[in-house]
């Protein structure tokens, strides 16, 4: 993992983004980097050879990228958002999906990953609605590790969860929310406990 994680931030453009990303809001940054780190586990437990493990690190380490283009009080707001608020924070995905495939030379599969982190299995996610299999399998898997490290972080709305409370939300969400194959993978090199499949 850590030759890959090297090896995308040998990229020139990468590195400045991420730096940017840093530069504007530090809990965005690192957690990018957890999620980076968590896709390459799972990728690397679906049989992704290293050239594939690469461009899914990419799209992870750059998912968030389009938050730098959300205003910093909404996104940090110690507080419910309001919908008109929530409207703007799902445009991130969107706004990340342009800003990569505008400025890196990189495969599309990368930047398709980044705009379908917040896609839903049943097809009730955003930006597109798009559901199972239509979602990128980039999206997929980043969808997983999002939701995993936001909720074992603090925020400023909510302390962290403990990691088996995490676990618990994603294998209740098997189905709707998530890929069944990709909560497997999960759930065998991420779970901090050994857990159940989940069931459709």
């Amino acid at each position: 993992v850590n030759d890959i994680v090297d090896s995308i931030l040998e990229s020139k453009e990468t590195l400045i983004s991420v730096m940017d990303l840093k530069a504007f809001d530090d809990y965005t940054f690192y957690h990018c980097v957890n999620v980076c780190i968590l896709s390459i586990v799972i990728g690397k437990a679906l049989g992704f050879n290293k050239n594939r493990l690469n461009i899914l690190g990419i799209s992870a380490l750059l998912h968030d990228i389009g938050k730098t283009f959300v205003p910093k009080d909404i996104l940090n707001k110690n507080g419910k958002l309001t919908a008109e608020e929530f409207d703007i924070i799902k445009t991130h995905s969107s706004w990340g999906y342009r800003y990569v495939k505008e400025n890196f030379q990189i495969p599309s599969s990368a930047y398709i990953g980044i705009l379908h982190h917040h896609e839903k299995y049943d097809g009730t996610g955003y930006p597109m609605g798009v559901k199972s299999d239509k979602i990128s399998l980039f999206g997929r898997i980043i969808s997983v590790v999002d939701v995993y490290d936001a909720f074992v972080s603090d925020r400023p709305y909510r302390k962290a969860l403990p990691p088996f409370e995490a676990v618990e939300y994603i294998l209740g969400n098997c189905g709707t929310s998530f890929d069944p194959e990709i909560v497997k993978a999960f759930s065998r090199r991420v779970a901090p406990y050994p857990v159940g499949t989940c069931v459709i």
